[in-house]
């Protein structure tokens, strides 16, 4: 059976021996022959990877040849650790380029199943590891070098992700952070407080829109960086941006008029919203919003007070914990035929006094038990 017949049966999954560690022994045995029969070759031809016939290895480019024959998953990560061990690292960046392509279950395997002497190929897998789980690997590694394994501590992924988290880098070294290969420690420094207007500007222009949406979560990025967020392609950013207890009124006044509902019912959550921005929303009837413009204090008295009529139970109570909610509404929600909706009442600071002491003879003891500890609460506060 020739190499090509062999990879058309591998792709396949058809084997013709009975055990399947017979099969890779056989795939093995010929991906590493140095000498295959001439028919082989033939069909082959110059694509076939050759050893160097002094040290019997393949160069990278050569085992980048040999893994492009398809094989199945379970016998992947051994035969790619055979052949890491008969490849000749003349260039690591060729070596590290290909373990970028490969899957990160298989790179976990060979950090795990690698032995002391693969320690050059694992410097490079260490060096070239963009997942953190490789790395925790690696560390657990006896046959790992010393060497490496302080690298990993020093410049690891997990080192770079606390480091941006918490702001603890050198000078200079954000710039290097904000075009990290690892989208994880990008969105650790997006989430960073006074993050610097550079380098948020660098971050809102990231390819992933995760690290777009954290910066636009972010309360102490500029209005500016927040205005530019706000007319992102992606929808979750402009979410986050609408979000923004910080983001300016102009902007959210903007984002009322998405052409995503969603966007527009998170302006409606927004505490710095407008009022005329929030009534010109409620004026559109959309339904998602309403929740938000029950619990929102800068919702117009008129639109609480319709709230407070409508079926969903929990927009009526919304409206009867909303400080902003007018007297007259919150008297007559006293009298809601739902607990709930009466509990709002009582645990509203905002309640008159006369409709407290009434709820504290509630038939429910948590509605009236509430509604005598919201009394003395705001008793205390008088004096």
């Amino acid at each position: 059976m020739t190499p090509v017949e062999l990879s058309d049966n591998i792709r396949r999954q058809q084997f013709p021996y009975p055990n399947i560690r017979q099969e890779h022994q056989k795939v093995t045995h010929m991906a590493l022959s140095p000498s295959p029969p001439r028919s082989a070759q033939s069909e082959l031809g110059s694509a076939r990877p050759r050893r160097d016939r002094r040290t019997h290895q393949y160069s990278v480019a050569d085992l980048t040849v040999l893994l492009a024959l398809p094989a199945p998953d379970s016998l992947t990560s051994e035969l790619f650790t055979v052949l890491l061990r008969n490849t000749r690292i003349d260039n690591p960046s060729e070596l590290a380029e290909l373990f970028h392509a490969q899957d990160s279950a298989l790179l976990r395997t060979l950090a795990e199943t690698g032995g002391e002497k693969d320690a050059e190929w694992l410097t490079v897998l260490a060096q070239s590891s963009d997942d953190k789980t490789v790395e925790r690997t690696l560390l657990a590694n006896h046959a790992v070098p010393e060497s490496t394994k302080q690298y990993i501590r020093d410049y690891g992924v997990e080192k770079r992700v606390t480091q941006a988290r918490a702001g603890d880098f050198p000078p200079g070294s954000a710039i290097s952070l904000a075009h990290d290969p690892v989208e994880e420690v990008r969105i650790a420094l997006a989430t960073l407080p006074c993050l610097s207007a550079w380098i948020a500007c660098v971050l809102s222009e990231d390819e992933s829109w995760r690290v777009r949406t954290k910066l636009a979560e972010n309360t102490t990025v500029s209005p500016t960086v927040l205005a530019n967020l706000s007319s992102d392609p992606a929808v979750f950013v402009r979410i986050a941006a609408a979000m923004n207890s910080h983001c300016p009124r102009k902007v959210l006044d903007r984002l009322a008029d998405d052409e995503e509902k969603w966007v527009t019912a998170e302006v409606t959550r927004n505490v710095n919203t407008p009022k005329s921005t929030l009534a010109r929303i409620a004026g559109k009837g959309f339904e998602p919003a309403n929740r938000n413009l029950a619990q929102n204090k800068n919702t117009p008295t008129r639109i609480l007070a319709r709230l407070s009529h409508h079926t969903d139970k929990f927009i009526r109570q919304h409206v009867a914990k909303n400080v902003s909610a007018p007297h007259a509404t919150l008297t007559r929600l006293a009298h809601d035929l739902d607990a709930s909706v009466r509990w709002g009442v009582a645990s509203n600071t905002a309640t008159p006094a006369t409709i407290l002491i009434a709820l504290t003879d509630d038939q429910e003891t948590e509605v009236a038990e509430t509604a005598h500890d919201t009394l003395h609460r705001t008793q205390q506060q008088k004096i």
